[in-house]
């Protein structure tokens, strides 16, 4: 049994939630820089790429840092004040809003996800929970990680993901 107890902060949020979009904003970039090459070169509107790399540079970073502190003012309610998270072999414990005991057993997750500050334990291919290692000791991260091996067995995608 791992137990963690701790508060994820907005920075804790803003840098989950960075991490898992990361892949989506370079799709989002590479597409748009493909066709505002290709309208700048073969149609010789050289606007359409000076307006797509001010968005890119400019825009893009200040939408999703809006759009990240709409979602944080939205669900933080689940996240304020200190929480108690308790992992077993049954499943991933802890309280729900109105401070009830919740338990998620080990079959409502797919696979779990680590980056250097961050454990992320996936409903579905968008829905997560993450733990701030922050909130941990060394040795508790190691157990946590072998019982999330151990506990979700064939479905332990781990993915390692390093932060920068």
């Amino acid at each position: 049994m791992v137990k963690v107890t701790g508060e994820a902060t907005f920075d804790d949020y803003r840098r989950a939630r960075q991490k898992q979009t990361l892949k989506y904003e370079i799709a989002i970039a590479v597409i748009l820089l493909g066709l505002s090459l290709y309208v700048a070169i073969w149609q010789k509107h050289y606007v359409f790429l000076i307006i797509v790399l001010i968005y890119l540079l400019i825009g893009r970073p200040y939408y999703n840092r809006f759009k990240i502190k709409r979602d944080w003012r939205e669900i933080s309610a689940g996240y304020r004040g200190e929480k108690t998270y308790q992992f077993d072999e049954a499943g991933f414990h802890t309280t729900n809003e109105e401070g009830k005991p919740a338990m998620s057993p080990w079959g409502n997750f797919r696979r779990f996800r680590e980056s250097k500050e961050t454990f992320y334990l996936y409903f579905d291919s968008q829905g997560y929970i993450f733990i701030p290692k922050r909130l941990m000791e060394t040795s508790e991260q190691d157990a946590l990680r072998e019982l999330l091996r151990d506990s979700l067995g064939k479905k332990a995608k781990a993915m390692r993901a390093d932060d920068k």
